[in-house]
This record gives structure tokens, C-alpha cells and sequence, in this order.
């Protein structure tokens, strides 16, 4: 399995196309700058040298071939996925790619759906969004024969089926909870009792889970409740507001996905305890916390 970045070298000759444009341009805008006659004359020179020279690089560059790109998101409702396909359709885009992506709203069967499209259709490449390949193990040796590149991206997930894929660029979800459990038992008093909102259907969120309990338990904090919730603000929120009446004390909620945040966050209002309760979750930044 290859770990080179896919189409590294086309968006090398892209940027090597922009950064000459630019040099003509800027040369271009000094030479018209000029008081007099032969202070005019002289730039035109260097920059009548420089076009040239940019049109011969410029053509001297092979085109970027035109590719098509299935994306196959697992759920593109989550703040970090949104943010992850954005970033991904926009280099795509850079280099005249044209990506197409599915949401598959956490079923597995519509990823097997996407990814079995997209080899009918001879897509060039296909890009796992947080995609379980073990959730789409006999799609993946599908396209696997029909030469197919897949890409793993994002969420991590079980390291078994890497085999199936040509690429694999995805978080270390252990080293991603690592800091956050530092941070929650250095806030939180030993002997507090502490919730999880798991989803253990997928490798991210179990490790995630998993992590956060031992750094829990380590630090002297009680884990009183670890249920699994739906991909949803309104199970998230219900899941919270039956630990939070099961247990008054409660200290602390512990979402292993952003999506779980917002429904934490807002059954903790309801109850007013937001003095009490503090959350702790995965990228609630800046950034994410106004789409929650």
C-alpha cells in the first residue's frame, strides 16, 4: 500500500503555474510605474523577457488530466466531516478534479451503494470520508479489481483491511484523546462521577470512548454511564438528560463525537445545571461550535 500523497505532483505543476502568472504580473505592474522616457523603456525589457519565459514554462508543463472523484462521507452532518470535505472538494477543484460526494447519514448499506456506483460509473478514484472499511469490505474488493484507488481519510478505523486501500490519511484517535483526558482531570475533582456518549459501531468512536475511560478511572473520576447514542442531536440530548436525572451529582459529560456535543450541551441547559456540568468533547473550537 502506497502512502504517497494522491496527486501531490499535479498540484505542484498548479502552484508552479500560479507563482509564474504572478512573477509577470508584478513585473509587469513595475514596469508601468516608470517617470520618464527611458526609465520606461528599461522596464518594459525585463518585463517583456519574463512573459516569455513564463509562457514557454507554461507550455513547456504537461496538463493536469481532468479526474472524477467519489467522496464517500459517513456523515456530513458532523461540523469536522463538513470541514474535512470542503477542504477536500476545494484542493480537488484547484487542479480541475470534479468530486462528487455522497452522504450516507452513518448506514452502511449506503456506503456500499456509493461505492458500488462509483465503480459502475468508472470514477478514477474513490475517498472514505470516516467510511468502517469493514462496513464495505466486499465493495472495497471490488473496486480493489477494477483498479480503483481508495483513499481513507479522516476518522480512523480498524488498521486489518488496509490492504483494500491504496492510501490511508487518517487522525490517530488514541493520541487524539489523550490531551483531552489531561485536560479533564486536571479540571474535574477525583472521586466526581463522569458520563460517555459512545458510538462504538465505528473504530474512532470506540477508541475514543475507550481512551477517555482509562484516563477517567486513572485520575480517581467515576464513569457512572457510557450509552451509545444515534448519529443525532435528539438522541444525544435524550441520552443526557436520562444520565443527567440518574445521576444528580453528575460532574461531567464526555461526547466522542461533535455531533453529540450540541444535544449534550443542550440537555444540560434544560436542567439548569451548566454551573455543574461540564462537557468534553472533540473539536469544539472556534469554528465548530456556532454549527452545533
Amino acid at each position: 500500500m502506497t502512502r504517497q500523497r494522491p496527486g501531490a505532483s499535479a498540484l505542484r505543476r498548479s502552484a508552479l503555474l500560479m507563482g509564474v502568472g504572478a512573477t509577470a504580473i508584478a513585473l509587469a505592474a513595475c514596469g508601468s510605474s516608470g517617470g520618464g522616457a527611458a526609465s520606461s523603456s528599461a522596464a518594459i525589457t525585463p518585463t517583456s523577457a519574463s512573459a516569455s519565459a513564463a509562457e514557454s514554462s507554461a507550455a513547456a508543463l504537461p496538463a493536469i488530466p481532468t479526474k472524477k472523484i467519489a467522496y464517500v462521507e459517513i456523515f456530513l452532518q458532523a461540523p469536522i466531516e463538513a470541514r474535512i470535505n470542503a477542504s477536500f472538494v476545494a484542493a480537488a477543484e484547484a487542479v480541475g478534479w470534479e468530486v462528487t460526494t455522497t452522504d450516507v447519514a452513518a448506514d452502511p448499506q449506503k456506503a456500499n451503494d456509493a461505492i458500488n456506483s462509483a465503480i459502475l460509473q468508472k470514477y478514477d478514484a474513490i475517498v472514505l470520508g470516516s467510511v468502517e472499511p469493514s462496513l464495505v469490505q466486499e465493495s472495497l474488493k471490488k473496486a480493489k479489481e477494477a483498479n480503483i484507488p481508495i483513499i481513507a481519510i479522516a476518522g480512523e478505523s480498524r488498521h486489518d483491511l488496509d490492504s483494500l486501500l491504496s492510501a490511508v490519511y487518517t487522525e490517530n484517535d488514541t493520541k487524539l484523546s489523550e490531551p483531552l483526558g489531561a485536560e479533564l482531570c486536571a479540571n474535574v475533582k477525583p472521586g466526581s462521577e463522569v458520563a460517555i456518549i459512545r458510538f462504538n459501531l465505528f473504530f474512532s468512536g470506540q477508541i475514543r470512548g475507550d481512551t477517555m475511560k482509562a484516563a477517567a478511572e486513572k485520575c480517581g473520576l467515576k464513569v457512572v454511564a457510557e450509552p451509545e447514542a444515534e448519529q443525532t442531536l435528539t438522541d444525544s440530548q435524550a441520552k443526557t438528560s436520562a444520565i443527567i436525572n440518574q445521576f444528580p451529582n453528575l460532574a461531567a459529560v464526555i461526547p466522542v463525537y461533535d455531533t453529540f456535543t450540541a444535544g449534550a450541551v443542550a440537555a444540560i441547559k434544560a436542567a439548569s445545571k451548566t454551573d455543574q456540568i461540564s462537557v468534553y468533547s472533540y473539536y469544539a473550537d472556534a469554528i465548530n461550535n456556532p454549527l452545533m
